[in-house]
């Protein structure tokens, strides 16, 4: 395997890894600075941005490869904004997702 993989297969694993670790570890220290208990050190306040967490990744991981041309990104951005506004509106996770396809579905047959 040539090197240049190897250093890829590196940075990638190593950015993939900071990206899920330091939001954590930033909401871990702002929760423990709100309160100094030391039982109170538990993750679940972080519960509610997973939701929105699963959403953007997906948007991202699916619009970067297409955005080769402008139809795509007017289509994504189109479907972002009522798939922002249902997932504001009701924090339901499965709600938003279908709204969210739905909407780039419908506007990826007149686009």
């Amino acid at each position: 395997m040539r090197t240049e993989f190897l250093l890829l297969f590196l940075v990638v694993g190593v950015g993939n890894y900071l990206m899920r670790f330091l939001p954590l570890l930033w909401a871990l220290r702002r929760e423990d600075a709100k309160s100094r208990d030391a039982a109170s050190g538990r993750p679940g306040g972080l519960l509610p941005f997973v939701g929105p967490s699963v959403v953007v990744a997906l948007l991202v991981t699916s619009v970067l490869p297409e955005a080769r041309d402008g139809a795509e990104l007017i289509r994504t951005g189109v479907a972002l904004l009522p798939t922002l506004v249902v997932a504001a509106r009701s924090g339901n996770l499965g709600l938003t997702v279908l709204v969210g396809v739905s909407t780039y579905w419908l506007i990826s047959l007149a686009v």
